[in-house]
């Protein structure tokens, strides 16, 4: 199975940004990927292999509190999407959105 595959394009774009950090950088930053699926195992093997500081959290049900304690959403789709709620979840918690210029997003962000 090719690499891509076993982790999703938009999980691995992100990793990949984060190796990019220089290790003074990269201690700067708190890094909480959430949700789950089927490649979460292949997300986890890939992240125990980097040296930075990255936590898995799992699907969450409490969004609102999470939001309000993120400085930064990152938001990495490499589909378009129709509509990205996740997008005015982070917003209506006044919550800085970094996402894909892709679809919707790039509608919403402006």
């Amino acid at each position: 199975m090719p690499a891509w595959r076993r982790i999703p394009p938009s999980y691995a774009l992100f990793l990949d940004a984060i190796e990019l950090l220089s290790p003074n950088e990269a201690k700067k930053f708190e890094f909480i990927f959430f949700g789950d699926g089927p490649f979460l195992q292949n997300v986890e093997r890939r992240i125990l292999k980097m040296d930075n500081e990255i936590k898995l959290s799992g699907r969450q049900r409490n969004l609102d509190r999470i939001y309000e304690n993120l400085d930064v959403l990152v938001i990495p789709s490499l589909l378009p999407e129709a509509f990205s709620l996740v997008i005015l979840e982070g917003w209506i918690s006044q919550t800085i959105v970094i996402a894909s210029n892709i679809g919707a997003h790039k509608e919403l962000i402006q």
